[in-house]
């Protein structure tokens, strides 16, 4: 559980650093291209996260972890375990794949925002940052709260990324304890991680 709850808060910080940040280029800015990024960025949101699972371990794998080389050694470099497998490729994965859902959230909240309370704040001599913490900050609670909370649901309940890429390295989280312990039938195991999952599921409405 510890690990499931590890890595649902890693995701959120990383998402919410990246994603809002973005949103603001592009709801407040003139940046070049915007209306193209922003459709996007909607790919890899749509794409299967499991699928980044598996391109990530035909690229990073070794022999010492998987049995087999990835790309990286068919060129001569051997990237390290924790690299390959383990906790820190699964949260760069729902990072990525999750990141497009905050900037959609987020840039739906900003554009409701009124351009005429970040003027009012420029005019008064409020620097970029004082705005974003004082105007924008608060009037995004509530998108900010909604994508973490679907970013935990969304992370208890994916199997695919963490069975690729956990399971090799020993690194076992609520989705794949469960489907290990159907497996070797410790039906009670089960039953508990099953009432865990959904309480957490259920928390997070």
């Amino acid at each position: 559980m510890l690990n499931t709850l590890g890595l649902a808060a890693v995701t959120i910080v990383g998402a919410l650093a990246l994603g809002v940040p973005v949103a603001f280029l592009l709801t407040r800015t003139d940046l070049p291209g915007r209306k193209w990024f922003s459709t996007a960025l909607i790919v890899p949101y749509m794409i299967p996260a499991w699928t980044f699972a598996l391109a990530w371990r035909i690229i990073f794998k070794n022999r010492k972890t998987a049995g087999s080389i990835g790309w990286l050694e068919q060129l001569g470099i051997s990237p390290p375990d924790w690299l390959a497998y383990g906790p820190l490729p699964i949260a760069i994965i729902f990072i990525l794949h999750l990141t497009p859902f905050v900037i959609l959230l987020v840039t739906n909240a900003i554009a409701n925002i009124p351009e005429e309370l970040d003027e009012a704040a420029r005019i008064f001599g409020a620097k970029p940052t004082i705005r974003a913490w004082r105007v924008y900050l608060p009037l995004l609670k509530p998108s900010i709260i909604s994508a973490a909370t679907l970013i935990v649901a969304k992370v208890i309940g994916e199997f695919g990324v963490t069975y690729v890429l956990g399971t090799p390295a020993g690194f076992d989280v609520l989705a794949t304890t469960l489907y290990q312990s159907l497996n070797t039938r410790q039906t009670g195991v089960a039953a508990v991680i099953s009432v865990v999952m959904v309480i957490i599921g259920a928390c997070s409405l």
